[in-house]
C-alpha cells in the first residue's frame, strides 16, 4: 500500500513527537516554567504598580501563588470590599493593597507543550532547510511570549472569579470559554497555525493535494472534452 505525503508526514509526525515530548518532560520544562515565572512577574509588575509589588512563586505543590497590587479604583469597589471585611456600605473604606491569587500547577504546563508540538510539526517534513531552521527559531520565540500572555489572561480570570467582580453577562460567557479553549485547543492548533504562517515547505505539503487537484481539473476537462470532440470531427471530416 502507497501513502500520500501527508499520510508519510502524519507518521514522521509521531516518530519526532514522543521524544521531543520526552525531552520537553525530562530536561526543559522546569527551565521553561522558571523562564515563564519570571516573564510574568516582570509583565504584571510592569502594568501594576503598588507596594508590595507583584510576585509569582510556585509551590512546593506546584501550584503558582501570585500576589497581585490592586489600584485604587479597584481596590474600593463593593466586592473587593466585602471580601476583605466591608460590611454596611457607609463604613470606612478597607485598605486593600494587593491579593493573593493561586492558579493550579498544570496550566502552566499546558501553555508551553507548545513548544514539542511546534518542533515536531516542523521537524516531519521530509526535507530541512535554512528557512526550516528559522522558521524553528522564530516559531519558539513568539511560543514563549505567547504562554506569558496565556498566564497573564489566566491571573485575570481568576482575580475576577476569586472576587466575585461583577462584570457584564457577555464578557463572563466569553472569559469562561477562552478559558477552556485556552486549556484544550490552543495548545495543540496554534503550533499548527504558527508552521503554516512561518514555513512555505509545510504550506506547501498540506496544501499539495489541493493544488494537485485543481491544476488537474483544467487538464481532465480538455482530455475528457477537448480531444474526442477533436477525433469526432476528424472522423466527420475524412467521411465528406
Amino acid at each position: 500500500m502507497r501513502y500520500g505525503p501527508q499520510t508519510r508526514y502524519l507518521f514522521r509526525n509521531v516518530f519526532f513527537l514522543a521524544p521531543l515530548l520526552g525531552l520537553w518532560w525530562t530536561l526543559l520544562l522546569d527551565p521553561l516554567l522558571a523562564g515563564l515565572r519570571l516573564s510574568t512577574e516582570e509583565v504584571l509588575r510592569l502594568f501594576l504598580r503598588g507596594h508590595p509589588p507583584a510576585e509569582v512563586v510556585i509551590a512546593p505543590d506546584g501550584n503558582w501563588l501570585f500576589r497581585v497590587p490592586l489600584p485604587a479604583a479597584v481596590a474600593r469597589r463593593g466586592e473587593i470590599q466585602r471580601l476583605f471585611g466591608q460590611r454596611p456600605p457607609d463604613t470606612p473604606y478597607v485598605t486593600v493593597r494587593s491579593l493573593r491569587i493561586q492558579i493550579p500547577g498544570r496550566d502552566p504546563s499546558v501553555f508551553v507543550i507548545t513548544l514539542p508540538f511546534f518542533w515536531a510539526v516542523l521537524l516531519a517534513q521530509p526535507s530541512w532547510s535554512g528557512r526550516t531552521l528559522r522558521a524553528l527559531a522564530g516559531g519558539t520565540c513568539l511560543l514563549l511570549p505567547f504562554a506569558v500572555i496565556l498566564m497573564v489572561f489566566e491571573v485575570v480570570r481568576s482575580f475576577m472569579i476569586n472576587t466575585h467582580l461583577a462584570i457584564p453577562p457577555l464578557a463572563a460567557t466569553l472569559l469562561q470559554a477562552w478559558d477552556q479553549i485556552a486549556l484544550t485547543a490552543v495548545p495543540f492548533v496554534t503550533p499548527v497555525l504558527l508552521a503554516l504562517w512561518l514555513d512555505n515547505g509545510f504550506r506547501a505539503l498540506v496544501f499539495s493535494r489541493q493544488v494537485a487537484s485543481r491544476q488537474a481539473t483544467p487538464a481532465d476537462a480538455d482530455s475528457a472534452l477537448g480531444r474526442p470532440r477533436q477525433r469526432h470531427w476528424q472522423k466527420a471530416a475524412r467521411a465528406r
